[in-house]
């Protein structure tokens, strides 16, 4: 037996978020210029307070360029303290994996990341590492198969070594949030 035994790997949480709802017309830059619509207004600010009551503290966030999704994250950084997003061109409708090879080679490797983009790469990442029957949110899994619709929040949990280990099924399924969930 090793003088040290092996450490557990830490636990790491991963916060896929869809953008709220956007306006059907965009500015002169068409799709990209897409704003929040006054529903998605309101929705992105109960995402926001879903973060605040639950504690969710993401360290980092990669956040499309895209209007819409910059609105979405603006709401939530508000109510997350030093909460700073990076806005790579590359990850307006990126695809699920160039999405998952982005969170891969993260240099930084924090402990938590939220990541607010499009479908169809959020939705197909989240069902891609979400592991059925681990023990996690199968009723939330079960509604995420079904839509993941603008607004929805999946909250992953990955018991890895570091983000570069992240592969298909390797996450539990925490919680699955629509906005209309949290109506009251």
């Amino acid at each position: 037996m090793p003088a040290r035994a092996k450490q557990a790997a830490k636990a790491r949480y991963l916060f896929l978020l869809r953008h709220a709802k956007a306006v059907p017309d965009g500015r002169d830059d068409g799709d990209f210029g897409r704003a929040l619509s006054e529903r998605g207004e309101s929705d992105a600010l109960k995402m926001a307070a879903l973060f605040e009551s639950q504690g969710f503290k993401p360290e980092r966030c990669l956040c499309s360029p895209a209007l819409r999704t910059k609105q979405t994250f603006k709401a939530l950084a508000g109510l997350i303290p030093g909460l700073k997003a990076s806005y790579p061109k590359d990850l307006y409708l990126i695809s699920h994996q160039e999405l998952l090879e982005r969170i891969q080679k993260l240099k930084d490797d924090p402990v938590s990341l939220l990541v607010v983009g499009h479908n169809p790469g959020i939705e197909r990442l989240a069902l891609a590492l979400a592991k059925p029957m681990a023990g996690g949110d199968d009723e939330g899994l079960a509604r995420m198969k079904d839509k993941f619709p603008t607004g929805a929040l999946a909250v992953l949990r990955y018991q890895g070594d570091g983000w570069s280990s992240l592969a298909e099924e390797t996450c539990r399924l925490e919680a699955f949030v629509r906005p209309k969930d949290l109506e009251a």
